[in-house]
């Protein structure tokens, strides 16, 4: 039987290639772009009020758009089994809901779009104004974030102009700077500034004796990297995923570079070899100082941008427009029909056949526990007995059931847009915005803060420490 051989130079890099591979295509299949949403799972497209609703729906269903969510769409989403008679068409909730498929000023036509048809979305939006010359728009238009990769960019350029052994940093940095290609947000791109600042501080120590141990102990590429990382931590897991695969393509990265020096030099009748030890060079001394310190820039130019961005800074793209949104807990003033209210109804409605006509004015609103009883009769041993029997009951397992029928309506019912978005979730007319989430808006502007007083901080441990650690 023949034995196949693989040669040992192919196999000493076999290896770091395949690291170098995967975290390519890793960061190709799993880019993100940062987009905000009014409402979670679906988009919204205003159309103004003179286009007809059938023309809307016609270039929707051209472009590929199914299940969309509009006024002509909704039916009485629930009706009691023990009646013919369809529940009252005048109900509050029947009535309120009917405000999310216009803005306040009722100048626009609003539908609800599945967010997995991106793509048919623009492509629609584009035949509605190419066709109607309305103004139209979503309620979010997805730009990408060009001052991330841009500032990184130009951090990887002017550190690679003063490195000492640009190779030992041009490389293991293209992988950081693909990062924020792949996944352009702010918190992203502070964290990559911050690890090629440790790939720049560290530059000036490859290829002596002892670098690698005396680099892991250093208190400067710990607290850059480990910043870095937090950083990219929680921004998200396949952020945090994505950069640990950076990492360890950097790392592969100057091993290919020491390797092939090495091999090199095997070649060579002659070489120099560099007296210092890594020991005895210091990692921050006064040269990078002034480097470091300059990082405060990008990442103030990082932070700045992040404020006068769409995501924290509320633009309305049309104007004064304002639409239906979701607001925080404990929002006062005219709010719109809810999940809640939906259970509310529907209790109601179920209920119906068992009250009395008389007291329907009277009846307080309904609130966990309560129940809808009937009186039953059963042959016991000593003779007829009464019993009452729970129809139903307010509790979590009837919202449940509710929830579940949602789910299984034939038709794009809005309370499935409701349903989407939580119990807890209460709606109300506001300026159009691009964020969903206001709370997630709030975390990237602390961790951008906290980026840029790493730099800060360095420098200050610098000036206490000089002269007493060489590290």
């Amino acid at each position: 039987m023949m034995e196949i051989r693989i040669p040992p130079l192919r196999a000493k890099y076999a290896m770091p290639i395949a690291c170098i591979l995967i975290t390519l295509l890793c960061l190709i299949l799993f880019r993100s772009i940062a987009v905000s949403r009014i409402w979670s799972s679906y988009r919204v497209l205003y159309v103004d009020r003179s286009v007809d609703e059938a023309t809307v729906l016609s270039c929707l269903e051209a472009a590929g758009c199914r299940n969309t969510i509009t006024l002509s769409a909704q039916r009485t989403p629930l009706q009691a089994p023990m009646t013919a008679l369809p529940p009252d068409s005048s109900a509050p909730y029947l009535v309120q809901r009917l405000q999310y498929f216009t803005d306040k000023d009722n100048r626009y036509r609003l539908f609800y779009i599945p967010d997995s048809y991106e793509q048919q979305i623009a492509k629609a939006l584009r035949s509605i104004v190419s066709q109607t010359h309305a103004h139209a728009g979503l309620d979010d238009e997805s730009r990408y974030p060009w001052a991330v990769p841009v500032t990184c960019l130009l951090v990887f350029l002017c550190f690679s102009i003063f490195s000492t052994h640009r190779r030992f940093f041009v490389f293991p940095a293209l992988f950081p700077l693909l990062l924020t290609l792949s996944m352009p947000f702010y918190v992203t791109g502070a964290a990559v500034c911050l690890y090629m600042t440790s790939l720049f501080l560290a530059n000036r120590l490859w290829g002596r004796r002892n670098d690698v141990r005396v680099l892991c102990r250093s208190v400067y590429i710990d607290f850059l990297l480990g910043a870095a990382m937090v950083l990219l931590l929680i921004q998200s897991v396949r952020c945090a995923l994505l950069s640990l695969l950076v990492l360890a393509s950097s790392a592969a990265a100057l091993y290919i570079l020491k390797q092939y020096q090495a091999d090199r030099d095997k070649k060579c009748a002659f070489t120099y070899q560099l007296i210092f030890t890594a020991e005895q060079l210091p990692v921050m001394y006064a040269g990078t100082v002034r480097p470091v310190l300059l990082l405060c820039v990008p990442l103030l130019v990082l932070l700045l941008s992040f404020l006068f961005s769409a995501r924290f800074f509320p633009r309305s793209p049309a104007g004064s427009i304002q639409l239906p949104m979701p607001v925080e807990p404990g929002t006062e003033g005219e709010l719109l029909p809810s999940l809640e209210d939906y259970f509310a109804w529907a209790w109601d409605t179920l209920a119906f056949p068992y009250r009395s006509l008389h007291d329907a004015q009277l009846r307080p609103p309904v609130k966990d526990g309560d129940k809808i009883t009937v009186t039953e009769y059963v042959q016991a041993a000593s003779g007829i007995k009464e019993r009452q029997r729970v129809i139903y009951e307010y509790d979590k397992d009837f919202k449940d059931k509710l929830e579940k029928d949602i789910r299984a309506l034939d038709y794009p019912a809005l309370e499935k847009l409701l349903e989407r978005q939580g119990r807890h979730c209460r709606a109300a007319y506001r300026l159009s915005r691009t964020t969903g989430k206001p709370q997630g808006d709030g975390v990237s502007l602390v961790l951008l803060v906290a980026a840029l007083c790493v730099p800060l901080l360095l420098c200050v441990y610098y000036t206490n420490t000089a002269g007493r650690k060489n590290v």
